[in-house]
């Protein structure tokens, strides 16, 4: 039988295509800028093994965007004796929210804690954030 140009490209994408994996959202809350470049180390780890991702300052989140999002990465220092830094005051409040529970339901995440041992609420923005 012969085949047609066609039908071995489309042989070859179905069996080489791999179902595309929803964009990784990295969203960094730092006071200091070290969160912000441990976002942009997993940012470029990531894209090293193929992952499309997105490094985003918490300054920037919306409700409604964060909750649409499939997977993320939440990068988040503590600062002062346990609070958020200030770019990540809105999602703390939000998340920290009751009536907010079960707004993520589905999404896949993670978080990365930041903070100084010398403080009695070491990591908290991470903890509180889990």
């Amino acid at each position: 039988q012969v085949f047609s140009q066609y039908q071995v490209e489309a042989a070859c994408r179905a069996v080489w295509h791999r179902p595309a994996m929803a964009q990784v959202q990295i969203y960094y809350g730092s006071q200091t800028g070290t969160a912000e470049c441990f976002s942009e180390e997993i940012a470029e780890e990531a894209a090293a093994q193929g992952i499309q991702c997105e490094v985003l300052d918490l300054l920037t989140f919306t409700p409604e965007v964060f909750a649409a999002r499939k997977i993320v990465v939440l990068c988040v220092s503590t600062y002062g004796e346990g609070e958020p830094s200030d770019n990540a005051k809105n999602f703390d409040k939000w998340a920290s929210d009751p009536r907010n529970d079960g707004a993520l339901k589905g999404q896949r995440f993670t978080v990365m804690g930041l903070g100084d041992m010398n403080y009695s609420k070491f990591n908290n923005m991470g903890m509180s954030t889990d």
